[in-house]
């Protein structure tokens, strides 16, 4: 797969960041949208988790929509038509939300979700295999989500309401379906390659060193960073700021996530992945304990910061890993395995720390800390499985090419 060059970067980034931000405010958008124009006894509060858990569940047929993927040579229409359908879906959600029965925006903001696997793991995985720098700034367009998404919504909730501010984010989302045509046309996979089954690459993922820490790492470490939305506003409580101070937070983790991918794009580890992926792991767990035991606000504020400069390169080495070790016939399929564990895990661990509120944010915020030990122990120790043993060649022939063997 050749370089991408300066402009077909750009514009490769411009489709990123354009998509993931409205994803991610759409998912504050909906959730505002149902509080704002539900009347009390239709359970808003309820409604809108369920739009928001309608948005994230479809990320669970991640390796099932990786095979579709994977049959594609030229994944741009596929990208394109996923990108617009999310943007019709959630414009069809806006609408319907407060003047239908809850169940028709549920199931819109369902079929929304279903594009979930295709701009994570699916967009990156047009991206050269030695392509580094492009990776990290990849990585960073998660960082600008994080931090742009929530606030742009609340931004536009404020100014032109939110329902106007959830068909901008639908728009966008069909602007990026257009957008991604313009890309260069990358070859996903060989003519002849196969297309893998899913338990394929898993058992490829589990015979890969890179692979299978890097996999593992990206889920446990989804386990400690979903808490972070519950967790965050009960720290502001706690620290006397007020629970609005903790979407503060979250934008500075967010936006250390883009520097800290930025630092990396700009100079690259020299230390292969895994490794990286460890050492960004414990900078992180260590950040989460100092914000469990800050004792003023601004140590709060400089710990989620250091949180995020860990998270970018953390993010930049996992992409790297899986994009490395990955046979280019597969790399869609591992990389959308890799967001099937994470935003699955995360969303789990906030339902958890939801349940958990009452004793506080410091003891959440450390159970996440521990989480984070356990990934980065994954991403450092973790070995492969033992390749099963050589078949005959009879039994190959009539199983067929597999290539796991990698």
């Amino acid at each position: 797969m050749p370089s991408l060059r300066h402009s077909e970067l750009i514009r490769y980034l411009v489709v990123a960041v354009a998509m993931r931000v409205a994803n991610d405010g759409a998912v504050v958008g909906l959730s505002l949208l149902a509080l704002e124009v539900l009347p009390r006894e239709a359970e808003p509060t309820t409604i809108a988790g369920l739009l928001v858990a309608a948005l994230i569940a479809p990320h669970l047929a991640g390796p099932w929509i990786a095979r579709m993927l994977a049959r594609w040579r030229d994944t741009r229409p596929l990208l394109a038509g996923a990108f617009a359908g999310y943007g019709i879906a959630v414009a069809a959600a806006t609408v319907m939300l407060g003047s239908t029965a809850a169940v028709f925006p549920i199931l819109a903001a369902l079929i929304a979700g279903c594009a979930g696997p295709f701009l994570g793991g699916g967009l990156t995985s047009r991206l050269p295999k030695d392509a580094t720098r492009a990776l990290a700034l990849d990585s960073a367009t998660w960082g600008i989500a994080t931090a742009a998404g929530p606030a742009t919504a609340a931004a536009l909730a404020l100014t032109v309401g939110t329902r106007t501010a959830m068909l901008i984010f639908a728009g966008t989302a069909m602007l990026a379906g257009v957008l991604v045509l313009a890309l260069p046309a990358v070859s996903a996979s060989p003519a002849d390659a196969p297309v893998l089954r899913t338990a394929d690459v898993v058992r490829l993922v589990s015979r890969n060193r890179l692979l299978i820490r890097a996999i593992a790492a990206i889920g446990v470490a989804g386990l400690g960073m979903g808490t972070l939305r519950v967790a965050a506003p009960l720290l502001g409580l706690e620290l006397g700021r007020g629970s609005a101070q903790g979407g503060v937070l979250i934008a500075l983790y967010g936006l250390g996530s883009l520097v800290g991918s930025l630092l990396i794009a700009a100079r690259p580890f020299k230390a292969g992945p895994d490794r990286a992926a460890g050492f960004c792991l414990a900078v992180m767990a260590l950040a989460l304990a100092g914000a469990a035991a800050a004792p003023t606000y601004l140590l709060a504020q400089a710990s989620f910061v250091l949180l995020g400069l860990a998270n970018g390169p953390f993010l930049a080495a996992t992409l790297t890993a899986c994009v490395e070790a990955a046979p280019t016939e597969a790399r869609a399929q591992v990389l959308i395995l890799s967001s099937t564990l994470r935003i699955p895990a995360a969303a789990a661990a906030g339902v958890l720390a939801g349940f958990a509120g009452d004793a506080g944010a410091s003891p959440i915020l450390l159970a996440s800390a521990v989480a984070l030990v356990l990934a980065a122990a994954a991403a450092g120790f973790l070995r492969p499985l033992a390749p099963a043993r050589p078949k005959t060649p009879d039994a190959a022939a009539a199983d067929g090419p597999t290539r796991c063997a990698r």
